[in-house]
């Protein structure tokens, strides 16, 4: 479910992360994919880099289609912030206001988009939502 219809239905502000993708030209054949997640004030997501048996990290998943291939692992950079939950026993790092992705894929002539899931928890001091956002980027003008 798309976290805007959740939010909606139970008459709360708008949807607290707004997604936004970029497709940069890298050396050819690769391409960079910027994705910038913008977080209302008061809510937080979590890194992608979190330990087994604590909150829901953020997690990108492509799809597996002909036409591109994923080089690496997706990065993310912003400022983190990092404590000991002490619910979780372990080191918790999230992202308030803004967190950037990069993610570096080589690409062939008939790749027109590319297509995924985001998977993130966002929260604020009261409630905590999941959420599961499909997305599609189009490579127009990246030959």
């Amino acid at each position: 479910m798309h976290i805007s219809a959740m939010v909606d239905a139970q008459g709360e502000q708008p949807a607290p992360v707004t997604w936004s993708y970029k497709v940069i030209p890298g050396n050819k054949p690769e391409v960079v994919l910027h994705i910038d997640a913008d977080i209302a004030p008061g809510w937080h997501i979590y890194s992608l880099n979190l330990k087994p048996g604590g909150p829901m990290p953020t997690r990108f998943t492509f799809d597996q289609q002909k036409g591109y291939s994923l080089v690496g692992k997706t990065h993310e950079e912003g400022n983190a912030v990092r404590y000991y939950d002490k619910l979780y026993e372990m080191e918790i790092t999230w992202y308030a206001n803004k967190v950037g992705y990069t993610q570096h894929l080589i690409v062939n002539q008939e790749t027109t988009s590319i297509k995924g899931v985001v998977e993130y928890m966002v929260c604020n001091d009261h409630i905590c939502i999941p959420v599961e956002e499909e997305f599609n980027v189009k490579l127009e003008g990246i030959k």
